[in-house]
């Protein structure tokens, strides 16, 4: 009775953490104007606050509220084919009514899969570049890309059989009856937008191990900056060279989509410049690797003559045999450097297309022929 009591109540202002989630399309670990905003990303915090140790971003982010000051470890859980382009954990502190933000950048990458040394199962030793460590080739998966799907993956995946991998976007035309020489050979190239896009055409390059020497060279490039409208199938042709006959029919090949022109190769004292190579990083588009199995056809020639008869020519010519062969085409030029035209209009059907056997064969020439000439 009589006495006296004093009590404090004390309070403090809580902090909030506000953890967000963003497409890094340059790669550059930072926010810029025009990354996409990523939703369903799972965050997480400790020390959990009121029982809520995670959550999921909406609208590109997640808000930890009622946060004592104090030290939180604030991380993101990983999903699987993406890359982060952040440190994935982050250390805060917080004092009375703070506010501070975290961000979180990763990015899809389509990546190849041509074998690389030492990979099992392959007809001929290679090296072609093909994992991150060697600086393998690697699109952020964006707004185009060849074919219908497409496959985010953390790294290459070198096999001796490419294409496996939803690679669909190229279409090799009579692959079985290709030969060297222009006009030998034809691709098509399906290329499909995703998503709302600004862009409107894609570009391709391409390069095939000829030699079959392991290795893309510089004179393998046989698609440069060829360009195919987004949505749309283009048949793009390319040429065979004349070579040596190879021990393996097998040839790998690499085409990969941009979306711009990457320019003409500069190769004067030092290493290419200005253009498109089958190694390294691109900020759109995919990458396409393939194993393609054909050879020279299985004609052996045992006489070819052209001998002038009148205002025409008889041409005459006899095979040993004609396995693979469905048929030939005749052309004449002016000098041996090249043809001028090409003679017939419609294929020249083999005898016995596949026979092992021989046959003879003649053609008269009469078509715009030069006296002299």
């Amino acid at each position: 009775a009589g006495g006296q009591a004093t009590i404090n109540f004390g309070n403090v202002a809580l902090a909030v953490i506000k953890a967000w989630k963003f497409y890094d399309l340059n790669m550059n670990g930072a926010y810029d104007v025009g990354e996409p905003l990523l939703d369903g990303w799972e965050m997480n915090i400790w020390p959990a606050i009121n029982g809520i140790g995670s959550g999921l971003t909406a609208g590109g982010a997640f808000s930890f509220i009622d946060l004592p000051p104090g030290a939180y470890r604030v991380w993101e859980t990983s999903q699987s084919g993406w890359l982060p382009t952040t440190p994935m954990e982050r250390n805060i502190t917080v004092g009375a009514n703070d506010f501070a933000e975290v961000w979180f950048g990763n990015v899809q990458l389509d990546m190849g899969d041509l074998p690389e040394t030492s990979t099992p199962g392959t007809p001929y030793p290679v090296d072609y570049p093909t994992l991150m460590a060697s600086d393998g080739p690697r699109h952020v998966i964006h707004s185009i890309q060849l074919g219908p799907a497409i496959t985010a993956e953390t790294d290459g995946k070198p096999c001796p059989i490419c294409g496996l991998d939803l690679d669909d976007g190229v279409t090799p035309v009579a692959l079985a009856n290709w030969a060297m020489g222009p006009g030998g050979g034809t691709v098509d190239v399906q290329v499909t937008a995703i998503g709302a896009s600004s862009v409107t055409t894609g570009y391709v390059n391409a390069w095939i191990d000829w030699n079959q020497n392991g290795t893309f060279e510089a004179d393998e490039q046989i698609l440069m900056d060829r360009p195919v409208p987004v949505g749309t199938t283009q048949s793009l042709v390319f040429d065979i060279p004349i070579g040596p006959a190879h021990s393996s029919n097998a040839h790998y090949a690499r085409f990969r989509l941009y979306d711009a022109p990457q320019g003409v190769c500069l190769r004067s004292t030092g290493p290419a410049t200005s253009c498109a190579t089958p190694t390294g990083l691109a900020f759109n588009g995919e990458v396409e690797d393939y194993r393609w199995d054909f050879g020279p056809l299985g004609v052996t020639l045992a006489e070819f003559s052209a001998v002038q008869q009148g205002e025409t020519v008889l041409v005459s010519w006899e095979t040993a045999s004609e396995l693979d062969n469905l048929g030939f085409n005749l052309y004449r030029g002016s000098s041996p450097g090249g043809w001028d035209r090409q003679l017939n209009t419609t294929l020249i059907p083999s005898q016995a297309p596949g026979s092992p056997g021989g046959f003879a064969y003649t053609w008269t020439d009469q078509a715009d022929l030069t006296p002299g000439a």
